[in-house]
């Protein structure tokens, strides 16, 4: 029965498209921040911009926002050149300049803009080590926006990329992450008071600290002269900053 269904809406579907194609008179409602495209037989026209655009015989119309329109980058996972591996998504903004064109390059061009986003981004951070990704994303962004425009240009697709924003990344590998948290603690080390640093015992307590946070593993009830853990440890840091 559903297949009996599926055929009479076609047939009906197929019945109604014919009759709107030799349809004298039809007409759209161009709204700001969206083009129309006139097909005449097939063929399109360029951009019609915002008013009520008109079509004959043999033509039909089409309305798409074309002004900013953004798309979500899935997640993907990719290695860096050192062999840093990370899991990372991002957003893509983009303006539709010749709506013949989009709407002509493929069945979908908005899925295939986001893979040609995924092929950039994989194809840049390749090139990179850690640091240098971490260092400055924006300025990296940037030049995915580049490669991505370079590759939209050759497949015609009529766009300007106006962005591309990484949204959230995770570092796969857990040496590289505690790698980074005892950046962090170094750098904070860094902006000790040295009477504070010269304390007995002050030296040991910060390793410690540093090997739990590092590692996510508490330490042992006898370790570190008694601590049974890192938060102990913290909160004697603590107190000993206050005495300084």
């Amino acid at each position: 029965m559903s297949e009996l269904v599926a055929i009479v809406v076609d047939i009906l579907q197929r019945i109604w498209w014919v009759v709107y194609l030799f349809s004298p008179v039809k007409f759209v409602l161009v709204e700001q921040g969206s083009s129309a495209v006139r097909f005449t037989w097939g063929t399109p026209s360029g951009n019609l911009d915002a008013g009520v655009r008109w079509a004959s015989v043999g033509q039909t119309l089409k309305v798409v926002h074309t002004r900013l329109c953004e798309y979500a980058i899935d997640e993907i996972n990719l290695t860096l050149r050192d062999g840093t591996p990370l899991r990372i998504d991002g957003v893509l903004t983009y303006r539709v300049r010749d709506l013949g064109k989009f709407l002509t390059a493929s069945e979908d061009t908005d899925f295939l803009l986001a893979e040609f986003a995924e092929a950039a981004l994989q194809a840049t951070l390749s090139e990179l080590e850690f640091a240098q990704f971490h260092k400055d994303p924006r300025t990296l962004e940037d030049s995915i926006r580049r490669e991505l425009q370079a590759q939209a240009t050759r497949a015609k697709f009529g766009v300007l990329i106006k962005y591309f924003r990484i949204k959230k990344f995770k570092v796969l590998c857990p040496t590289t992450q505690a790698a980074l948290a005892v950046d962090v603690l170094v750098k904070a080390l860094e902006r000790i008071p040295a009477e504070l640093a010269e304390l007995p015992g002050f030296g040991a307590k910060v390793a410690l600290i540093a090997g739990a946070q590092a590692s996510n593993v508490v330490s042992n009830p006898a370790d570190a002269d008694g601590y049974e853990d890192a938060e102990d440890l913290a909160d004697d840091l603590g107190r000993d900053a206050r005495a300084a």
